[in-house]
């Protein structure tokens, strides 16, 4: 059984349906030898407490697959004391909005497990030697990104 390192709610939006938020529940796991890094997420209808998450429908994102994790500064958010960021992978962008302090946190863990970086002291965008190709203060995968934009030409 896989431990996670972080869950709790969050809000997803549909991109299909008007772009409309909807609140679910969202565990994050680290890789191990059980299974891959990941972030799973519940449709349920009270998501302000835990679910029983083993009679939902899960979604899973592979955390292997991400493209970029970063704030999104353009999506109006659910509620006023909220912050949005995106989670893009291979074929999809997810946005997700959660409490500010929430959010950096939610970022900050999906950015160490799926790019393997580590902030060094907080705040601020400082990062390990392992970042030292990223440019922005979210995390990039720019391997992955020129991978993907190959693909277009």
């Amino acid at each position: 059984m896989d431990t996670h390192v972080k869950e709790g709610q969050l809000y997803v939006q549909h991109q299909k349906f008007g772009k409309k938020w909807k609140k679910s529940w969202f565990v994050l796991y680290p890789a191990s030898q059980n299974g891959i890094a990941r972030l799973e997420f519940f449709d349920c209808s009270n998501a302000n407490e835990k679910p029983n998450t083993k009679k939902l429908d899960k979604k899973i994102i592979r955390l292997s697959e991400c493209i970029s994790i970063l704030p999104s500064l353009t999506e109006t958010c659910p509620k006023d004391n909220m912050t949005a960021f995106c989670v893009e992978t291979n074929d999809k962008v997810h946005v997700f909005a959660a409490e500010r302090q929430a959010s950096a946190e939610w970022v900050e863990k999906m950015c160490e497990i799926a790019f393997q970086v580590r902030r060094v002291g907080k705040p601020g965008p400082a990062y390990t030697a392992a970042d030292k190709n990223r440019r922005h203060c979210g995390c990039v995968s720019h391997a992955r990104r020129e991978r993907k934009a190959r693909l277009w030409y």
